[in-house]
């Protein structure tokens, strides 16, 4: 008999199941998904879902990232880049092109042809370009600006033309020099300039930074020695006036009229 019923009951479910219209019990379905150990894994997963999305987030990449630090290569290695400027909304964009820096000619400077202070001429091409290379191929712009400083010196005017008590609009000035065999020679401004490849704004604010040295402003005097001759010649004259006192107070006054 308990076979026929387990046969009966078999035939039952496979003909719910061909039933196109056939619906559950409650009691036929699984309570497994009840359980409480699987909400928790549901939340578990769901959490570790929105992690590894913040994680994605976090990981884009930033092709114009890509694109500054590639040109910002190109250009500290002498190379062609592109550069950037600002639009008419006031956004910076990279779209104007710039050929690599070049070593310039050397200047012609009439006080180095005299062999005087400067030294310009004592540098050849080689030497200059030598230099060059150096400055643009194997510096960091950190050590570019040191590099700077090492070459430009800050030191006092000589001519002050003002007033004794006035200072000078401009108290210091500055004396550049390049490198040769580990000596440093002085040369003129256009020659430092031509020979790094750099411009005027740049050499000023790489400047700025330069310690002046703690020196006691000196002001010259003014030159009246020309002028003693006269000085002692009045004073003769006058000694030799006439002089008489005071009618009003002579009792009193040491002045002489």
């Amino acid at each position: 008999m308990e076979t026929q019923s387990t046969n009966k009951e078999e035939d039952t479910e496979i003909q719910n199941f061909s039933d196109e219209n056939y619906e559950p019990n409650t009691e036929d379905v699984d309570m497994s998904e009840n359980k409480p150990g699987n909400e928790n894994e549901g939340e578990n997963y769901n959490e570790a879902r929105t992690v590894d999305e913040v994680i994605k987030r976090k990981r884009k990449p930033n092709r114009r990232k890509w694109k500054m630090q590639e040109n910002k290569a190109k250009r500290q290695k002498v190379k062609d880049y592109t550069g950037v400027r600002k639009n008419e909304e006031g956004k910076w964009i990279a779209d104007k092109e710039r050929a690599a820096r070049i070593l310039k000619p050397a200047c012609n400077c009439k006080l180095s042809a005299q062999n005087t202070k400067l030294k310009c001429r004592m540098f050849s091409e080689n030497d200059r370009n030598s230099i060059f290379e150096h400055f643009w191929k194997r510096m960091s712009w950190s050590e570019k600006r040191t590099f700077i400083h090492t070459l430009v010196d800050v030191v006092p005017t000589k001519d002050n033309k003002n007033q004794v008590h006035e200072v000078s609009h401009k108290a210091n000035t500055l004396v550049y020099h390049l490198k040769k065999d580990d000596m440093r020679l002085r040369v003129c401004r256009t020659m430092l300039l031509h020979t790094l490849s750099i411009g005027s704004w740049s050499l000023q604010n790489w400047s700025k930074s330069v310690r002046i040295p703690e020196q006691t402003l000196n002001i010259p005097e003014r030159k009246s020695g020309r002028f003693e001759k006269d000085r002692v010649e009045l004073k003769t004259f006058f000694e030799s006036l006439p002089k008489m006192e005071s009618h009003y107070c002579r009792a009193s006054s040491k002045k002489l009229y």
